[in-house]
């Protein structure tokens, strides 16, 4: 709601190094209020990213049209983006 408002302001903290196989998780609260962290966690710490990104937009999806008991759920938008870190190539030296 605050993209390009005069007043909008972004922080940036220290760089973090990514290490091979590291995932990187960017969503927006739509994620978040329909699934518990360690949910999340689950689906993404092993396996193919498009086998985790289904499972994660398909659970956020269905609860916001069926709430479950004792799981989270709020209608909202969901967009998300998982990145995972590759590892170096063999035979190539990395800086």
């Amino acid at each position: 709601n605050v993209v390009g408002a005069p007043d909008m302001r972004i922080e940036l903290g220290a760089e973090i190094e990514l290490l091979p196989y590291d995932t990187v998780l960017i969503s927006s609260d739509g994620l978040l209020d329909n699934l518990h962290i360690e949910e999340i966690i689950e689906y993404i710490r092993k396996g193919s990213l498009e086998v985790a990104a289904r499972g994660l937009s398909e659970t956020a999806s269905r609860r916001m049209r069926e709430p479950e008991e004792g799981a989270p759920s709020k209608p909202d938008d969901l967009t998300f983006v998982l990145y995972r870190q590759n590892p170096p190539k063999r035979g190539k030296k990395t800086n």
